[in-house]
């Protein structure tokens, strides 16, 4: 969009400029004629001018308000992934504190205690056997 305004308005319009001042103003300044080189500046070189300053105004609003659009793109995408990356932490922190809460009620008790009464026996029996032992 902005290549072929600049290519279909700016461009041509500096183009035609240009070869005004190459063609008639240079050499008339350059022949000491400053009437027929004033008459060029304030009148067919001027209106040359404008017409190409208002191409270049025109390609500068169509920029920025390119320019705004993409910011505005981007603005809303950035919230929208805020968005999603906050409702991802979310779900961790709640699976994290759901799994903290599974083990700390269902197998923190159990692995509290012993896991049969009879390695609860054999502890004994080792432990009576090296009291005998140290007598």
């Amino acid at each position: 969009m902005l290549r072929t305004e600049l290519l279909s308005e700016v461009y041509p319009s500096a183009k035609a400029f240009f070869e005004l001042a190459e063609s008639q103003y240079f050499p008339s300044f350059r022949a000491l004629d400053p009437a027929h080189a004033g008459d060029l500046a304030f009148g067919s070189l001027r209106s040359s001018y404008e017409a190409h300053r208002n191409a270049v105004d025109k390609l500068t609003r169509s920029a920025n308000a390119n320019y705004q659009q993409i910011t505005q793109d981007a603005d809303e995408i950035a919230k929208t992934r805020l968005a999603v990356l906050l409702v991802i932490s979310l779900c961790i922190t709640t699976v994290t504190a759901a799994f903290g809460y599974f083990v700390t009620t269902q197998i923190g008790p159990r692995a509290a205690r012993p896991r049969s009464r009879k390695k609860r026996g054999r502890r004994r029996l080792a432990h009576h056997r090296s009291d005998r032992l140290k007598r």
